[in-house]
Formats: structure tokens, C-alpha cells, sequence
């Protein structure tokens, strides 16, 4: 993934997929990942993106930060194509919640107490 040069300030309007594709590469095969995605998401939008394991979701969400580019199709922020910002000031300004939750070890320094039981 290169970098683009326009500096990503913040979302205005909205983000928008473009007839998006995307394959992985395994053993030397292309495994299709996402087909013809189009989808327009207005600023503000809540959006859930629901479908059985291996459907994509991941992989969809993975493209908006530039993790990976899309095979086919486009991406625009704003009407901008996201690969024109700079990648470092676009993910600055994404939050993340994975799907798997990270758990501290034991050793960790926090306090806990169980405020079920009073």
C-alpha cells in the first residue's frame, strides 16, 4: 500500500465502495474475498455488516484504513479515492473494535471486584 499525498483531516460526508473486489492469495491461488461491493455510508450512519464466517466483513472493514487495497472497484472518502490521502493521517483518525476480545494476563496491575454479589 502506498501513500497518497492529501493529508486525511476528518470525514465530512461520507465514505463510499465502488463496485469493490478484493482476493487473497493462497498457494499461488487467488481466493475470492469480496465481489462487486457497492455501498454508500453517510457520515453519522450506524452500519452492521452481518454474515456467516468467511462472508468478507473483516476483510471489508480492513480495506477503509488501507490494510489492503482493493482488487477491483474503488473506495472514496468524501469523493476523494482514499488511496490519494496519507495513509498514517487516515488512520489516525479510525477507531477499532476487533471481534476478538484481548484479555490481560493475571499479572497485569488492575483492581477488580465483583459488583454482582452484594
Amino acid at each position: 500500500v502506498t501513500s497518497g499525498d492529501i493529508p486525511f483531516l476528518g470525514l465530512r460526508e461520507k465514505i463510499e465502495l465502488d463496485n469493490v473486489s478484493f482476493s487473497y492469495t493462497r498457494d499461488g491461488q487467488e481466493v475470492p474475498a469480496l465481489r462487486n461491493v457497492s455501498i454508500t455510508i453517510p457520515k453519522g450512519q450506524t452500519v452492521a455488516l452481518v454474515g456467516p464466517s468467511g462472508a468478507g466483513k473483516s476483510t471489508l472493514v480492513d480495506l477503509i484504513p488501507r490494510f489492503y487495497d482493493p482488487t477491483v472497484g474503488r473506495i472514496l472518502i468524501d469523493g476523494q479515492p482514499i488511496n490519494e490521502y496519507q495513509t498514517t493521517s487516515l488512520r489516525r483518525k479510525i477507531g477499532f473494535v476487533m471481534q476478538d476480545p484481548i484479555f490481560f494476563p493475571r499479572h497485569y496491575p488492575f483492581k477488580y471486584r465483583d459488583r454482582t454479589r452484594q
